[in-house]
């Protein structure tokens, strides 16, 4: 099949198959009399299980130098230990990932169940958990990585700005304002 059909079957562009065809990844491609590609049924299922690897996290010049099978001075053997080291490699990667999201999620709810109260946009307390927070991280290591506090009162000295951002007059506690 020409180049128009390879593309048209596996949903890349034509352009995206001559860049895999320089990659590496497609092998050598033979061409008709008139000059144009001409691909067959295996370097469609070749394309198939690029595309998947890719969608896994793999790399194309990994995938290239897994699929090399000739001019490689590399064993099957050999490449499959490589293979095998890329994808824990990116299993690490995307473990590490999921932890981080977890930690923003967390952190999200956190702030999302913060009971605000007229214009203050973060309560004191909730600031104070995070600088508690923070030192107890730095102290340990841990760079920051802990849990989000909850709290309940008045606006926090960095927090005490209305959503407009100028400043609130409840970053001052009330009992100041009224006197009292």
């Amino acid at each position: 099949m020409r180049i128009g059909a390879l593309a048209k079957r596996s949903g890349v562009t034509v352009e995206t198959l001559r860049f895999y065809e320089r990659a590496g990844v497609l092998g050598a491609v033979t061409r008709d009399a008139s000059g144009y590609r001409v691909y067959d049924d295996q370097a469609f299922r070749t394309l198939v299980t690029v595309r998947w690897a890719q969608e896994a996290g793999l790399r194309l010049e990994d995938i290239a130098a897994l699929l090399d099978g000739t001019g490689s001075r590399t064993t099957p053997k050999t490449r499959i230990a490589v293979l095998r080291k890329v994808v824990d490699e990116r299993l690490a990667t995307l473990r590490e990932q999921i932890e981080r999201l977890e930690r923003t999620i967390e952190r999200l709810v956190a702030l999302r169940s913060v009971p605000f109260d007229g214009e203050c946009v973060i309560p004191a307390a909730f600031v104070d958990g995070l600088v508690a927070l923070h030192e107890s991280a730095m102290r340990s290591g841990d760079q920051g990585e802990s849990a989000t506090p909850a709290g309940r009162s008045e606006c926090g000295a960095a927090a005490g700005r209305t959503r407009k951002g100028r400043a609130s007059s409840s970053a001052t506690p009330r009992s100041r304002r009224s006197g009292a």
